[in-house]
């Protein structure tokens, strides 16, 4: 009894001291003095610990909770509650009070190898429960939640100590993307994927009967950031247009022989044409087309008419004899006649040393329908000689470390005739470019040499092969597959490594991996692209197999098409001294993965090379009025004093015609009026090639 009286005493001391009032905490009093307190665990504790208590016909227990350190220190003293009979549990007194060091006044830490990586904790304030705050972690770039779930951090009420969960890992680049596979493609593989230029670039090709549209589709993955960029480019579905238009809806065009399979082609990625061959007697380009991506046919366009059947051969006159040949012309030659919107005409063009004086000379015959009989109109132009001429090398000796002056590489522009002696072997154009010389056609006057060629010294120059690895599944770094822009400083080298046969080409332009290397630095920039294997047939990329066409400067190919279209063109210039005969050595490889045979091949020449004078086939070409010479032949439109005013066509169209045109020159007739399309011819030591290409009104 002296004991409980002496409890509490001290318990009802204590509370005085501490200005606790003694009224009992409803909602923590009472109960058996036997049980644990019932009042709520004090924060900054570990729960009522150190309990005391004595039975004398009543029961006085006194429970303590001892304050978490360092976290905590007891203000005044460490929470302590009384328990007595019959009133219970009474109100505990004394707290624990957070320290500088508690989970409350800081801030989650960031000292293991998945917290380092957050940059910033987003905390709130919480009442009750057993956090007193709560913590979400936000990851620096280049890092990602580990496990997917957001760093989180919890304070605890009662130990003061932070509870971090989860953390923050480094991205990478090093798998395939984290995106559905593009529809209509093979999927995403490990083995497409490469860096470039310091990008993780994975591709997914197109699967059989689909196509890239408008490339193959592709995602880059970020170094900085390791996120995958939104999938570029996708695969369309391909409709097949049959290799003949259907011959129900679209019979032969009259006065032809049909559509033939021989007679379609893949003239564009959106275009499958056939023209049907006119019969004997009947000109003119029956077309019809079908485009790939819906499959659909459309409607023939283009007739086969009637020519003036009474009109062959070269001009006669009314008594039946030949007429003479134009003064100062090459003569009459039916490879210069030809039927233009129903009208028979033959051209005697200028030989050299001539040039057209109103227009090449020429004769039109007509006949009436059905009838065997014809007439000659009466010879209109002529052929003037050449007073002024620029069309020999410059007058001066070699540039010092160059190949010479060559006629090959002479060229009439604006008015000038430029001549360009490139560099030997071991030297490079100066930074005042490539030895050079012009000759003023209107006065036949040269200008003094400009530029110079100095030694190739190595180290800094691009002469040579790039020293970097070629990439995978390529030919490597071969010297026909490089060439050169620009002068002085600003000049450039661009070589590409061509794909093998079953690989495709990624680079940026569209082509093989390259390699650029500055004049001005010496220095080659890092591999643009890459090869990839593809599902084409076996020569659908890649060059020839073949071996290169003696005295050619090898192989250089493109392809067009897709599907049961694709096709691999290769073509070999000659090297100076040679020419095509009967034209330039090329190869095809098509959709079966088979080459076909070289057609073509270089031959010497048994003297220089000569121009042509004239028209192409000697032909003013007035189409119906829809394409006229232009590029490389009329002048650009410029009329010289070295050149004449021509009226070939009478009011359908008016023409520029050089005197004559250098060996290699590709002219071309624009259409206009409507149509599209052009004619082409090449001019092949003193001969223009057969005319290609034609007008279409769609």
């Amino acid at each position: 009894m002296k004991l409980l009286a002496v409890l509490l005493l001290c318990g009802a001391a204590l509370a005085a001291a501490q200005g606790v009032p003694q009224a009992i905490d409803p909602a923590g009093t009472g109960g058996s003095c036997f049980q644990p307190p019932t009042c709520e665990t004090p924060p900054g504790t570990d729960g009522w610990q150190e309990c005391t208590y004595v039975y004398s016909g009543t029961t006085v227990r006194v429970c303590t909770a001892v304050c978490n350190k360092p976290y905590f220190t007891p203000q005044p003293n460490d929470p302590t509650v009384l328990c007595t009979n019959p009133e219970g549990w009474q109100t505990p007194v004394g707290s624990c009070v957070p320290t500088s060091s508690n989970c409350v006044n800081t801030e989650p830490p960031k000292n293991t190898p998945t917290t380092s990586s957050i940059g910033s904790w987003d905390c709130k304030t919480l009442t009750g429960g057993d956090y007193a705050k709560q913590c979400t972690g936000t990851c620096l770039s280049g890092y990602a939640p580990l496990q997917n779930e957001d760093p989180a951090a919890h304070c605890d009420r009662y130990t003061g100590k932070w509870q971090v969960t989860g953390g923050c890992v480094e991205k990478a680049c090093t798998s395939i993307p984290d995106l559905a596979n593009p529809t209509g493609s093979i999927g995403w593989d490990a083995s497409r994927c490469q860096s470039v230029a310091g990008v993780y670039v994975c591709t997914a090709p197109c699967r059989d009967g689909y196509r890239p549209s408008p490339s193959v589709p592709k995602s880059s993955c970020s170094p900085d950031t390791g996120d995958w960029s939104a999938v570029t480019g996708s695969c369309q579905k391909v409709v097949e247009c049959g290799s003949m238009p259907p011959p129900d809806s679209n019979p032969p065009p009259t006065n032809s022989n049909g559509f033939t399979q021989a007679g379609c082609a893949l003239m564009s990625p959106t275009s499958f044409e056939c023209v049907a061959e006119c019969k004997p007697g009947y000109f003119g380009e029956p077309t019809i087309s079908c485009n790939p991506a819906t499959g659909f046919w459309g409607s023939v366009t283009g007739t086969c008419r009637g020519s003036s059947s009474g009109c062959t051969g070269t001009p006669v006159s009314s008594s039946g004899n030949p007429l003479p040949d134009p003064s100062g012309s090459v003569g009459w030659n039916v490879q210069f006649c030809f039927t233009s919107s129903g009208l028979y005409t033959c051209q005697a063009p200028c030989e050299p040393g001539y040039e057209p004086e109103g227009s090449i000379p020429f004769s039109v015959c007509t006949s009436p329908p059905g009838s065997s009989t014809a007439s000659w109109s009466a010879v209109k132009g002529s052929c003037r000689k050449v007073q002024v001429s620029c069309s020999t090398t410059p007058p001066y000796s070699a540039p010092s470390n160059s190949i010479g002056w060559q006629q090959q590489y002479c060229r009439e522009v604006n008015q000038q005739y430029t001549c360009t002696a490139y560099c030997s072997t071991g030297y490079r154009q100066g930074s005042d470019g490539l030895p050079s010389a012009s000759c003023d056609i209107m006065t036949g006057q040269w200008t003094a040499v400009g530029g110079s060629c100095v030694p190739d010294n190595g180290g800094n120059s691009c002469s040579a092969l790039p020293p970097i690895d070629p990439p995978k599944n390529s030919l490597g770094w071969r010297k026909q597959a490089c060439y050169t822009t620009g002068f002085g400083p600003r000049a450039t080298t661009t070589c590409y490594a061509t794909c093998v046969n079953g690989c495709s080409g990624s680079g940026s332009n569209g082509y093989d991996p390259y390699t650029v290397c500055s004049w001005a630095t010496g220095e080659w920039s890092e591999v643009n692209g890459f090869c990839i294997p593809d599902d084409k047939g076996a020569c659908a990329s890649g060059y020839p197999t073949v071996p290169e066409p003696d005295n050619s400067c090898g192989w250089s190919c493109s392809t067009m098409g897709w599907g049961p279209y694709v096709q691999r063109v290769c073509t070999a210039s000659c090297k100076p001294g040679y020419y095509g005969f009967p034209c330039a050595p090329s190869i095809t490889c098509t959709g079966s993965g088979s080459w076909s045979g070289v057609k073509g091949a270089c031959v010497p020449y048994e003297k220089p090379a000569q121009p042509c004078w004239g028209y192409p086939g000697g032909k003013p070409t007035c189409h119906g009025g829809k394409a006229k010479w232009s590029s490389g032949c009329g002048g650009g439109g410029y009329c010289y004093k070295s050149r004449t005013y021509a009226k070939n066509c009478g009011s359908r169209c008016n023409l520029y015609c050089p005197s004559h045109v250098k060996h290699g020159t590709r002219c071309t007739a624009p259409c206009s009026g409507g149509a599209s399309g052009s004619f082409k011819a090449t001019c092949i030591n003193g001969q223009w090639s057969t005319i290609g290409g034609g007008c279409r009104v769609w």
